[in-house]
């Protein structure tokens, strides 16, 4: 999978649906520092919407699967990885 187990920062979001291969749960790995890290989805209008938001550092479980136009966004000096093997 394009992006997973690669840590990225701010100005390097992650566009999920825009990859194949997305379509089992994952882990998202969060080193928040002194931000955080966004899950976001486009809304009817094509805006993004903030669904979730990890400003502690910690693994989440994420199912990536079957979802609308998502993508994952580092904020201020946050990191976070997908985690492909849980």
């Amino acid at each position: 999978m394009i992006g997973a187990n690669e840590w990225r920062a701010a100005g390097a979001a992650l566009d999920v649906s825009a990859q194949p291969g997305f379509t089992r749960p994952y882990g998202l790995a969060v080193d928040a520092g002194s931000g955080s890290v966004q899950v976001q989805f486009q809304d009817a209008t094509a805006a993004w919407v903030v669904a979730a938001v990890y400003a502690v550092d910690g693994l989440q479980r994420l199912d990536l699967s079957n979802l609308p136009a998502v993508r994952i966004v580092a904020i201020g000096d946050a990191k976070f990885k997908l985690v492909e093997n849980l």
